[in-house]
């Protein structure tokens, strides 16, 4: 059995307002013909399929044209689709019933019973060669478990606990409806969640208040013969079990992923042994962070417009005081080029900012935990107090992320 593992699409996210159709119909298309060439039998994407709870009509329509083609242009005969936290599950669950007529499963809620989340991987024949516990997002209503008395340390052994139990629950309820599971046909668990010791970008959201998303290896069932996971969009294994894997995102979601690895994950089982092989996703289109001072700046852009490529360019100024007219620099260095810069920062402004000594004029262009960082700097907490702090901020846009509100919002201040 050959069984193809993606994640994080994030279908309709912009960049900085610039809208990315182009790229993501040029990887779905790429998608299509790999799974084709590749003869993958099942196709497992282990949630955030769409970047909202509300995604675009753009993204909406790509996310059926692809799972139409999947019938029509491939012989991919399994398809399992489950949520992750940016997706609304509920969203996700509407078009169930069309959608298991055509053999593609989604489970966007967590299943209170689980049977339900137990998928049989079929043949050509129809017979069974694979199962999966098709795990979502699970979140803290899934759970069940938290008090208002639950200390922090509390709230986390619990969750851990919890989220440990509802796999050993799914995996007993696979092990009773197909009992070759303990000789001969291989096991698959999903989830969408933050394993201990995973390595983050900026663009993944805290998935639970503070620390209480980042749960051990052990809760997944020693009986997994290979654990897909969602959510960490760099590639990686997890505590060094090479059948536990996170693929990361097939495209760079925000200029600090621009220059990391971005593949999907080929599984090829022999028995119940996978063996893994790393697929690297092209770059359908560019993206360029400039990082520095006012001449590594000019030097940066001078040589992208030179490059005559299309490129979308963020440059951030990094001088201890703000660079007068960096915005014009920037527009002179690139006029009649190939590069659109859609970000512009100059993080000697939010020094000023902070200082007193200037207004906020740029920054928004920093990202909420930037801003925080830079003002426990500048009230110099001690550090002793400083990750209780974090704690607490994250705690706060959290709720915001939960109810899809900008943490940049002035709306949401």
């Amino acid at each position: 059995m050959r069984l193809l593992h993606s994640s994080d699409w994030h279908l309709g996210r912009t960049l900085c307002g610039e809208r990315r159709d182009a790229a993501f119909k040029a990887f779905l298309d790429w998608l299509l013909e790999l799974i084709d060439a590749r003869a993958i039998d099942t196709l497992l994407i282990a949630g955030d399929i769409f970047d909202s709870a509300m995604p675009p009509i753009s993204a909406q329509n790509q996310y059926y044209e692809f799972l139409a083609a999947l019938r029509t242009r491939t012989a991919c005969r399994n398809v399992i689709i489950v949520s992750g936290n940016h997706d609304s599950a509920l969203f996700l669950d509407a078009p169930g019933a069309l959608l298991n007529a055509l053999n593609i499963r989604v489970i966007g809620r967590a299943a209170e019973n689980p049977e339900d989340s137990v998928v049989a991987v079929t043949d050509s024949k129809g017979a069974t060669e694979a199962v999966v516990c098709a795990v979502p997002f699970l979140r803290e209503s899934d759970l069940h478990t938290l008090t208002d008395a639950d200390t922090l340390t509390n709230r986390t052994e619990r969750i851990t606990e919890s989220v440990a139990g509802h796999y050993r629950k799914s995996t007993d309820a696979a092990l009773r409806l197909y009992p070759a599971l303990e000789e001969s046909l291989p096991l698959i668990v999903t989830g969408h969640l933050f394993a201990r010791g995973g390595k983050t970008g900026t663009s993944e959201r805290e998935l639970y208040v503070g620390s209480l998303g980042d749960v051990p290896d052990s809760v997944f069932p020693p009986e997994a013969d290979y654990v897909a996971l969602g959510h960490l969009h760099r590639p990686q294994t997890v505590a060094g079990n090479p059948a536990h894997r996170y693929c990361g995102s097939p495209m760079a979601l925000d200029f600090s992923e621009a220059a990391g690895r971005h593949c999907v994950n080929l599984v090829t089982f022999n028995g119940k042994t996978p063996a893994v092989e790393e697929i690297d996703v092209p770059a359908f289109d560019r993206l360029a962070h400039i990082e520095g001072d006012e001449a590594a700046i000019s030097e940066g852009l001078a040589k992208l417009a030179q490059e005559k490529t299309p490129v979308l360019a963020e440059v951030i100024h990094t001088g201890d005081t703000p660079l007068t007219g960096l915005e014009k620099l920037c527009r002179d260095v690139t006029e009649k080029s190939c590069v659109k810069i859609l970000r512009v920062s100059d993080r000697g402004y939010v020094r000023a900012v902070l200082s007193g000594q200037d207004t906020a004029k740029s920054i928004a262009d920093l990202t909420p935990e930037e801003i925080f960082e830079l003002l426990l700097k500048q009230k110099s907490v001690a550090e002793t107090e400083k990750e209780a702090l974090r704690t607490a901020y994250r705690s706060i846009l959290e709720t915001l992320a939960q109810n899809d509100v900008p943490a940049g919002d002035n709306h949401a201040h």
